[in-house]
């Protein structure tokens, strides 16, 4: 027997003769929850057919998927499986559905026009909702060949009617962009967007590329890109559905006529998806895709009932609505309930318990679970050989080669006898265990055949492999999210306001300028190819910041203040870098085999940065010059398992090691964490908080001074001077700016001779560590885990029901909510409210002006699953990782910053689950026009657009702020982030001897240097071009972008041509330090500062070659052949290419 064996069981041939009849209703019993899926799998295989598992509405679908995928790999591997999610929790919130929702259905309706899967799992809630009907069907698939004809027209207009967003660069899936004959395409069902060359009519090519580079990565032949609505948003759809909906029973609601007018206009509220139903002629059951579908309705007490119970709270908010005047079709009309009932009455019923009613046809099963080892091997091993006595046949399947072949030398040195195969339906001989590869879900038992099913879960501590995936970082440059209106720094002019591009026409061209207006109406027009001096003004506070005069000298004096600023914060890390390499520390022994084992233990599998960053920690612990690293990553990445190996070596070595943390409730999370991770290795792990008595505290301290524990984690009680080691070898540091002025010099002083690792979550800027790497030893942790999902963020007015069904989904899977309100003086009311909402939900509130001890405790009982909902003030901003709260509501979301909604954002979302995000904001009418500006950025910044990318930099900001220090935070805010990093750069390679260029050559060569409008027509990407061209820093360079501009926007036009020869020409004259390069018809005069490191002996050839003169002072005049405006760029480039060599 095998894992097929159930096929040939007496009871199940039964069953599936029973399937195969008329006859219904049909009763299982028997069916534990590992062997649900097996038996769905089973079913399929026996019948033929399409078994559609019907779940309850609480219970997840896709881990459940995932396992019915598994065992028909095994018994059916050409069979596949789909769930069938609901659209959205409720279709009367204003709540658009997740992406991953609308995608799954899609992906799913598409295998329905070919060909059904084996099982789809679903809930009444997915399956009820009717789906369009097969003409309609056909029309939410896009599909592109290459070679083919095709409308780019077209191809826009039917993106913008898939609810695809418009984006002038795309980054998240849901997206679209185009420019000139070029279409970008984000599908939510690929893990890369697509590129669409058009030629014409024609279909030119199509590339996958890269989102965080916008390149190109390989060419493909044929795109199918999904709706992400159930409906087919034409304008004859919409005409049909307002003539449907002026006629329904009751006569219109009072808001039908504006609601008819804004779908004219192409807005569909998210609710629109279950309004278009009204067109019933439109849609049909999904049962109609499906040819005599089996049903099975899994506990089905519990479908029923929550099913009931969620259509009564339907019906009471239809009601409300239409009370309003509100347009609101019934429940029963978005859910038929004729299918339903067709489901009741033909469903295999997997009883839960007891006997079935005497109506019924029951089977019975004998499934029983595995019994849970978790790591007690020894146990396991006496329950094997038991089994094996009793003649049962033994299969463990394990996640990968590796552990099995561990575990067959365990089971063979123990003697019991051990097959090692891959074939699922090998026979091994009852007297061996056979061990096989694969994910096999939960184990069970099938007593009446003496089979025994374990998995790797049941015998060692729980795993979740994560595999490792290439980092990804948004696409980000200068002038992305440059608006009209937003404040810029010219290097020479100083703070201005950006107001837009404007062409002039300059001895008979056109030209692009980019217009400035600074104090007093002044305004500056800068050549866009003089870019380079231009920053966009990133600012860490609210407030605006004051405008330059031109002409006077205010910018000369804020300028140099910052130089001088700057020049000591670099010497500071030049000196401090030369101190510290010079002093000499431990030189911890190289890893062996205890840090192999060490590193076993981990449950999860690295990422690739986890293990750079291991990697880097080991290569400076085993130096002899003290380490002082920076390891900065998101939480949740892996830097807690990057502290732990390093902590494990030094303990290995015999040196004790600090763990420091600025709250108490962190500090008890790292000492479980710590103690989990070690509990097998001869380590002690001690703790020193608040949280323990005098007594207990003065305990460990002298324990500690002994030499008794091993690591040693706390608060700033760790600092006190009662606490002492006997020999400490290594200094972890959890946010080291949440500590105090005193605290940080009690650190410095541990930190002189010691190694030490300073853990932070706020992102360091990747332009401060570039100018940095040498003299800060920074790692960065920037991969996910592969199966961390995008938060759904959702931005809507308050709504009481909206909360509740919130709060009583997270529960309903056994998570916690965080609801957070900013104000103190009626958070306790919150708290009140949401009980009244939820009452079975165990609600506490906490703000910052409670007692330490108080504040502590609640938190505590909140991280040991004592309370479901943590109402508090924006304090959990800089909270701890709880894997369990994945559902975060923000009160009046609109008065709290971009930078602060990220954070708190990231409170969540942090395991396997999906998470949601609730920004609650007043009703749009109410709000004031600054705060409808605050909304539209919030909308942005739920679709992680350019408010993401804002975000992102604040933090990044802040991230500067505690890396260089605070009092660095004046002379940033006064000439903004970007221009402070690059001064700060200067500063740095200045002092390391490095070449710095900071002239600016004048060239005006009278050719047309400009990206065409018709080429481009997005001003912030011709103006990220213009930009970048002005800013080059070697020729290679400009190759790569002429690649990059054909890649992304099409073959090159002749004055982007010029606009490339032109940043070389300008690269070429700063290496040259050439003053100006002038042009008076075909005679070309070069100005040289005196200073320049031209190789004059090279000069004479090329004024001979050229009709040319050169004066004393540095002035070359050369007389060129070239005609056209490119002959003329390559030959002035050529020059100063020949004085370079």
């Amino acid at each position: 027997m095998s894992l097929d064996f159930l096929l040939r069981t007496g009871e199940f041939k039964d069953l599936a003769s029973a399937v195969a009849s008329p006859e219904r209703p049909l009763s299982v019993r028997g069916a534990i929850e590992a062997a649900k899926p097996y038996l769905a799998a089973c079913l399929a295989r026996a019948s033929g057919r399409t078994v559609v598992f019907v779940r309850p509405e609480s219970a997840p679908l896709a881990p459940f998927e995932s396992d019915c995928r598994f065992f028909l790999s095994r018994l059916a591997p050409q069979a596949g499986s789909a769930t069938l999610a609901p659209l959205s929790e409720n279709p009367y919130f204003e709540v658009p559905p997740s992406l991953d929702a609308a995608s799954s259905r899609l992906r799913l309706f598409r295998r329905l026009l070919a060909s059904p899967p084996a099982v789809v799992v679903t809930s009444l809630g997915g399956l009820l909702k009717p789906v369009p009907r097969p003409d309609d069907m056909a029309g939410l698939f896009l599909s592109l060949e290459l070679g083919g004809e095709a409308d780019r027209e077209a191809v826009l207009e039917t993106l913008a009617r898939y609810g695809y967003a418009r984006e002038d660069i795309i980054g998240s899936p849901g997206e679209y962009a185009w420019r000139g004959g070029i279409v970008d395409v984000f599908s939510p069902w690929e893990a890369n967007p697509f590129r669409v060359e058009f030629d014409g009519p024609r279909l030119l090519s199509m590339r996958e590329f890269d989102v965080s580079s916008q390149r190109s990565l390989r060419r493909i032949e044929r795109l199918t890109v999904p709706s992400l609505r159930e409906f087919t948003a034409t304008p004859d759809f919409v005409g049909r559905w307002a003539a449907a909906a002026r006629r329904r029973p009751g006569g219109p609601s009072r808001d039908l006529e504006a609601r008819i007018a804004a779908l004219e206009r192409g807005d569909f509220g998210p609710s629109f998806s279950a309004q278009a139903l009204v067109v019933a002629d439109r849609f049909v059951p999904v049962t109609d895709y499906l040819r005599d579908p089996v049903f099975v309705v899994d506990n089905p007490e519990a479908v029923e009932a929550e099913w009931g119970a969620h259509l009564e709270e339907l019906r009471s908010q239809c009601a409300d609505l239409l009370a309003e005047g509100a347009f609101a079709p019934p429940p029963d009309d978005i859910f038929p309930d004729r299918l339903r009932r067709r489901v009741r009455d033909q469903a295999v019923r997997l009883e839960e318990l007891g006997a079935p009613p005497a109506r019924r046809k029951a089977f019975d099963l004998s499934f029983q679970p595995a019994p849970r080892f978790e790591n007690r091997i020894p146990f396991f091993l006496q329950y094997l050989k038991k089994l094996q006595s009793e003649s049962d046949l033994c299969q463990i399947y394990l996640l990968n080669d590796g552990t099995r072949r561990r575990l067959a030398t365990l089971l063979r040195e123990s003697d019991i006898p051990v097959l090692e195969t891959d074939e699922p339906f090998a026979v091994a001989p009852r007297s061996e265990v056979a061990l096989l590869v694969g994910a096999l879900p939960g184990g069970f038992s099938y007593p009446r055949e003496k089979l025994d099913f374990f998995s790797e879960k049941d015998i060692f501590t729980e795993e979740k492999v994560i595999v490792s995936r290439a980092s990804r970082r948004p696409f980000f440059s200068q002038f992305q999210d440059l608006r009209a209106g937003d404040h810029v720094v010219h290097g020479d002019y100083g703070i201005g306001v950006f107001r837009g591009l404007r062409r002039v026409e300059v001895e008979g061209r056109g030209r692009e300028f980019i217009e400035l207006h600074y104090r007093d109406g002044d305004s500056l027009l800068v050549p866009v190819e003089d870019l380079n001096l231009v920053q966009k003004f990133s600012r860490s506070g609210p407030e605006a910041p004051p405008l330059d005069k031109l002409g006077t000298n205010t910018w000369d004096k804020t300028r140099g203040r910052a130089r001088k600023a700057v020049e000591a914060v670099a010497r500071e890390l030049v000196e401090l870098y030369a101190r510290r390499k010079a002093v000499r520390g431990h030189a911890f022994s190289p890893g062996g085999e205890w840090d192999e084992a060490f590193a076993k233990t981990f449950e999860y599998e690295e990422t690739d940065d986890q293990l750079r960053s291991i990697r880097e920690v080991r290569r400076d612990m085993e130096s002899e010059a003290s380490m002082d690293r920076l390891l900065c990553g998101d939480v949740g990445y892996g830097k807690t398992e990057v502290a732990m190996r390093a902590a494990f070596k030094a303990v290995m070595d015999g040196k004790q090691v600090a763990v420091l943390c600025p709250t108490t409730v962190l500090a008890s999370q790292h000492l479980k964490t710590f103690r989990d991770r070690t509990v097998l290795f001869p380590v002690r792990v001690e703790a020193l908080t608040r949280l323990q008595g005098p007594r207990e505290q003065r305990a460990v301290a002298e324990d500690c001074r002994k030499g008794l524990v091993d690591i040693l984690i706390g608060t700033h009680r760790m600092l006190s001077k009662d606490v002492g080691f006997k020999d400490l070898g290594l200094l972890v540091i959890d946010e080291e700016q949440r500590f105090g002025v005193a605290h940080k010099e009690r650190i410095k002083q541990l930190k002189a001779t010691i190694d030490v690792l300073t853990l932070t979550a706020t992102p360091i800027p990747r332009t401060l560590n570039l100018s940095l790497s040498g003299l800060r030893d920074i790692s960065l942790i920037e991969t996910p885990p592969r199966d961390r999902l995008a938060v759904h963020t959702v931005v809507t007015p308050f709504n009481a029901r909206l909360i509740a069904a919130a709060v009583r989904q997270e529960l309903g899977r056994g998570g916690q909510v965080y609801y957070i309100h900013n104000r103190i003086e009626d958070i306790d009311r919150v708290a009140e409210l949401v009980t009244r909402l939820v009452p079975q939900a165990r609600v506490v509130a906490v703000h910052g002006r409670m007692t330490g001890t108080q504040l502590e405790r609640r938190m505590i009982g909140f991280v040991r699953r004592d309370y479901d909902v943590l109402v508090s003030t924006t304090i959990v901003e800089n909270g701890i990782d709880i894997p369990l709260v994945n559902t975060l509501i923000v009160d009046r979301a609109d008065l709290c910053g971009l930078a602060q909604l990220y954070q708190l954002r990231g409170r969540v979302g942090r395991s396997a689950r999906q998470a949601y995000a609730y920004f609650l904001v007043p009703p749009y009418l109410e709000l004031t026009p600054l705060a409808r500006e605050r909304l539209k950025a919030l909308k942005e910044f739920s679709e992680l657009g350019s408010g993401f990318r804002l975000a992102a930099r604040d933090l990044e900001i802040r991230g500067a702020g505690n890396l260089l220090g605070h009092r660095q935070s004046g002379t940033m805010e006064a000439v903004g982030f970007e221009y402070y990093t690059q001064l700060l750069d200067r500063a740095i390679r200045e002092l390391k001897g490095e070449p710095v260029e900071d002239e600016n050559p004048e060239i005006n060569l009278k050719v047309d240097i400009r990206v065409p409008e018709e080429y481009l027509p997005q001003v912030n990407l011709r103006l990220n071009l213009y930009k970048r061209l002005a800013s080059v820093e070697d020729l290679a360079e400009i190759d790569r972008a002429r690649e990059e501009i054909a890649d992304r926007f099409g073959p090159v036009p002749e004055p982007v041509e010029n606009l490339l020869r032109y940043g070389a020409l300008k690269h070429l004259a700063r290496k040259l330090r050439v003053r100006s390069v002038d042009r008076a018809e075909r005679r070309v005069v070069f100005k040289f500062r005196a200073d320049t490191p031209v190789d004059w002996s090279r000069v004479t050839p090329l004024l001979k070659r050229h009709s040319g003169s050169l004066s004393p002072d540095g002035v070359m005049s050369l007389f060129l052949r070239g005609t056209t405006e490119r002959a003329l760029l390559d030959e002035t480039v050529g020059v100063l290419m020949e004085l370079t060599r």
